[in-house]
């Protein structure tokens, strides 16, 4: 016969081992939490839902703040929890990735992005990256404001003020702009003519970027460079013409350049900064391309070789420094390579026509 004590024990065993099956079958009931419904404003294709890698993916135009991406309907499945909270009328920062969890009986990790598409069509290299289109890379559509400043645009709308120039800033005196369009020398359709000048003994290179001129910053002007941009493109493609001059305008640090054969430039890098990058050529704020920490990819084509009378192509292999996902894309082109620094010739002219991104 049992001791109380042996009693009490089998008893206690009994309860625990009771208690922890019921438990065990209790977890065993798994409650999965998927989102099936994610919408934002101003998007411009479906959300996609990849359930198998818990992804949730807006296509959004470029015309958007990323930092300010509102929802505009949102259901998940198990009446899960998410945490942070989101809801209709949410405003989220897209700039980066966002995790999130939804919660039932376990937790299960989303990520959010949103990802920039100028089209319905929707097309994904082999690394699950959207091919982005990024507009008027043929420089086939141009805007003229107030019958003096060329915009590289088909019009000034935020969907399609993608590109600007120098042309702002060249014009305080009259119209000179030392970007426009060139209808008769091109590859197709219209090119982009860039032709250096001097405004009041300043020089003042052709140029074209993707970004916008801000003001007028002394002798030199502020410029917001970059666009939204979250792909990784394989490299930047296109068609160049260069007429290089004898460099006549020559400032520090470039003042021993004076009298050599200039050089143009043309160049993409891609980065993760969280807003356009601010230059001000009056203070001497610069992209620093060797040094800066957010710099994903950079190529660039830089030459004093006169080009004769035909286009050239030319193919610039992006160069990747991490695996990182960009934010932001910069392609600059310049008649003078160093007319940031004021240093370069008026006599330089540029031709780009049919710029394409490689995925």
């Amino acid at each position: 016969m049992m001791k109380r004590k042996e009693l009490c024990f089998v008893v206690a065993l009994i309860a625990t081992l009771f208690a922890t099956g019921c438990q065990k079958e209790d977890d065993l009931i798994i409650l999965t939490a998927d989102f099936t419904e994610f919408a934002v404003e101003e998007e411009i294709h479906p959300t996609q839902i990849d359930v198998d890698n818990k992804t949730v993916t807006v296509f959004v135009n470029d015309s958007i703040t990323m930092q300010s991406v509102k929802v505009k309907s949102i259901a998940v499945s198990n009446n899960a929890v998410i945490d942070p909270v989101i809801a209709v009328g949410s405003v989220l920062d897209l700039s980066n990735p966002m995790m999130v969890y939804l919660k039932t009986k376990q937790d299960y990790l989303w990520r959010i992005k949103a990802s920039i598409a100028n089209t319905d069509s929707i097309e994904y290299d082999a690394s699950g990256y959207a091919r982005i289109v990024v507009p008027n890379m043929d420089f086939d559509e141009w805007y003229l404001k107030d019958d003096k400043h060329w915009y590289p645009n088909r019009n000034l709308s935020a969907a399609n003020y993608w590109w600007d120039s120098g042309n702002r800033g060249a014009n305080i005196l009259g119209p000179k702009n030392p970007t426009s369009p060139e209808t008769n020398f091109v590859i197709s359709g219209t090119a982009a003519k860039l032709k250096a000048t001097s405004v009041m003994g300043v020089l003042a290179s052709g140029s074209i970027f993707l970004g916008k001129y801000v003001k007028t910053s002394g002798l030199g002007a502020e410029l917001a460079m970059g666009r939204n941009f979250n792909s990784r493109p394989v490299a930047l493609n296109g068609y160049y013409c260069y007429h290089p001059g004898t460099i006549d305008n020559a400032k520090s640090p470039y003042a021993n350049l004076k009298g050599e054969k200039d050089y143009c430039s043309i160049y993409i890098v891609l980065g993760d900064w969280k807003s356009r990058v601010k230059i001000d050529t009056n203070e001497g704020t610069f992209l620093d391309i060797e040094n800066d920490p957010n710099i994903i990819a950079y190529a660039e084509l830089s030459t004093n070789e006169d080009s004769g009378s035909e286009y050239l192509p030319f193919r610039l292999p992006l160069e990747y420094r991490n695996d990182r996902t960009p934010t932001q894309i910069l392609i600059v082109a310049s008649s003078c390579k160093y007319g940031d620094y004021f240093t370069g010739s008026s006599n330089s002219l540029l031709y780009i026509d049919e710029f394409s991104l490689e995925y």
